[in-house]
């Protein structure tokens, strides 16, 4: 057993993480990968475990969006709603009244640059708590629920003048499909996923992947790992950034085939000694 073996071992038998799936990698390939306890009840961490991955997938709906910009089909600068109208019809929330929510027209229009750097005024109801207050008295579908109508909740911010995590990639795969003319997860398969040799990352949990799928785990009150169901639901009104994915072999490549593109992007070539940024902001 190597250092790194024991290392990853020590964390899942003192319940620092509910099982490892670990590699390490240089620009020759991968160095050491490693394994520890179960994946699921009764099925033992591997090298090809699948995870459910969140936000580790927008740098893949950002890159998407650079090659199109990298292509001369879209710019940073364009405001959503010339390509997806429906969003001018999102507002700004001002408060609360005692006939409900206060909401206005933002002065400022949400560009694709403000959707890729989360500067678009919208935030995640379930880390916002008037986003969250806002879906309660209003009964809006979550944007787990996959349906187009959970995306049209309304913006905390005026654009450009906040950060906060949300919503804005999923809408940026929109822009994508509006553009291009594919699905996102076409796009994303036949542009990031097959030329990189990602052939277990797919936007549903296809039939040769299910076995393999890992359990979404979280910590409960007496600080135990339990199970907590969590997934996006099969052929949804819109594919949000989403995911199943080995972890380890395809966010490798990724992680690679981004930093790739953001070298060209920002005509900085990467080199051992100097290895450009995974996804540069867009400049």
């Amino acid at each position: 057993m190597t250092e790194l073996d024991r290392i990853i071992s020590t964390a899942v038998a003192e319940q620092d993480a509910p099982f490892l799936v670990a590699m390490v990698g240089d620009g020759d390939g991968i160095t050491w990968s490693g394994t520890a306890g179960e994946s699921a009840s009764g099925q033992a961490a591997a090298l090809d475990t699948v995870f459910r991955l969140f936000s580790m997938t927008k740098s893949v709906g950002s890159t998407a969006a650079m090659i199109l910009m990298e292509r001369g089909k879209l710019s940073p600068d364009t405001t959503v709603e010339s390509i997806l109208p429906e969003f001018a019809d999102l507002k700004l929330l001002e408060g609360f009244g005692s006939d409900g929510p206060i909401l206005r027209t933002p002065k400022v229009k949400a560009t694709v640059r403000h959707l890729a750097t989360h500067t678009s005024g919208l935030a995640y109801e379930f880390w916002n708590a008037d986003m969250q207050h806002y879906s309660e008295v209003t009964q809006h579908p979550s944007t787990l629920s996959g349906l187009k109508t959970s995306l049209h909740y309304p913006l905390q911010f005026e654009p450009g003048t906040r950060w906060a995590y949300g919503i804005g990639i999923d809408w940026l795969g929109r822009v994508i499909e509006a553009v291009d003319g594919r699905r996102i997860d076409q796009f994303c398969r036949d542009e990031i996923f097959e030329p990189l040799g990602m052939t277990d990352t797919l936007f549903e949990v296809a039939p040769h992947i299910e076995s393999r799928l890992a359990a979404v785990k979280f910590r409960g009150q007496d600080d135990a790992f339990v199970d907590f169901e969590i997934g996006p639901p099969s052929e949804p009104e819109f594919y949000g950034m989403g995911m199943p994915c080995t972890a380890p072999l395809s966010t490798t490549r990724a992680t690679s085939g981004c930093t790739s593109m953001a070298a060209r992007l920002t005509g900085r070539e990467s080199s051992p000694s100097q290895p450009s940024p995974p996804c540069s902001p867009i400049k």
